[in-house]
């Protein structure tokens, strides 16, 4: 059970893995609502590609809605569904403000729903109520549409003059993080000619112009090598940040503290998205990754001239290993 001290948040959800992973973790809990398999697949498959908004609490999906285009100046809530646990803690108010505020914003000038009639079934019937207070008003029922048994009934609003819901607590898009799959590769390229830029403007005796412009290759060698992975991070439809993992497979040696290990051997976060919480979101999902390989230490590399990096990842848990000295002959 999650901790119900903990105040819930809504973000705007673009990716669509994730999206499909979060309505797939509401509606299965949801069985009363979305006990048909056949509908509740269908919920799922269609939110990747809809508007979507989640109810986050404690870094755990708690909710979600979604919003379907039913015509030029109509937008429908599609699907909501909110935890067992949560109801009845403004999460579906919130929800809806943050989709309203969205679909005002889009320019749209009516919102619709659809549900069963009141009078058939009593959880819908409080639904019914929900939607009544946040606006809605009955349009027409169909009785056919679902069935007899389940006459369907239409709510509408107008959106003309209206705002998000007045106080609802709303977060700027968190940044997704995932592995990444061949279709990042031209912008992972772009980003990391940023990692060009600092290395050859830090160390420029080593580094030169264009080093990191054989990518491609590069990347390829990663996709089909088991010990490497990318790492990136997406927010609003945008590549803000990548990092490449390596596996660390070494000879016993009583010198050596750990034979595997975990190595960060690169790490960007575009100009653009620094501290708004990317890095930190890259070193959670990369530490998590770790624990389930079974590796006892990340490690990484680094030039001390990078000051900003170096406070960023001491902040993180890292600590100094071992200095590597040099000196021209």
């Amino acid at each position: 059970m999650m901790d119900r001290t903990v105040q819930p948040y809504v973000v705007r959800i673009c990716d669509a893995e994730e999206k499909a992973r979060i309505a797939r973790t509401v509606l299965e809990a949801l069985q009363d609502w979305f006990g048909v398999p056949e509908s509740r697949e269908a919920y799922i498959r269609e939110s990747r590609e809809q508007p979507f908004f989640a109810a986050v609490c404690d870094e755990k999906p708690v909710g979600f809605l979604c919003l379907k285009e039913t015509g030029k100046a109509t937008v429908e809530l599609a699907v909501m569904g909110v935890l067992r646990d949560f109801h009845r803690r403004g999460m579906g108010r919130a929800l809806f403000g943050a989709a309203r505020g969205w679909a005002v914003e889009a320019g749209y000038a009516f919102m619709q729903v659809k549900t069963v009639r009141m009078g058939v079934y009593e959880d819908y019937d409080r639904t019914n109520l929900f939607y009544q207070s946040l606006g809605f008003r009955e349009l027409e029922v169909f009785p056919g549409l679902w069935g007899p048994e389940n006459p369907c009934q239409v709510y509408v609003m107008s959106l003309e003059g209206q705002a998000a819901e007045p106080g609802a607590r709303t977060r700027k898009a968190r940044p997704v993080i995932r592995f990444a799959n061949e279709g990042d590769l031209d912008r992972v390229n772009v980003l990391r000619k940023q990692v060009n830029d600092l290395h050859v403007q830090g160390k420029p005796e080593v580094f030169k112009p264009g080093f990191c412009a054989e990518l491609r290759d590069y990347v390829r060698v990663i996709f089909a090598d088991p010990r490497q992975r990318i790492v990136v991070a997406e927010k609003d439809g945008v590549l803000c940040g990548f990092a490449v993992l390596n596996h660390i497979t070494r000879p016993d040696n009583p010198f050596m503290f750990e034979r595997d290990f975990l190595d960060i051997d690169e790490f960007c976060v575009d100009r653009d998205h620094r501290r708004q919480g990317v890095a930190s979101a890259m070193i959670r999902f990369i530490r998590e990754y770790a624990r389930e390989q079974g590796f006892s230490r990340v490690e990484l590399n680094m030039w001390e001239f990078n000051q900003d990096a170096l406070a960023f990842y001491e902040k993180a848990g890292f600590k100094t290993f071992r200095r590597y000295m040099e000196m021209k002959p």
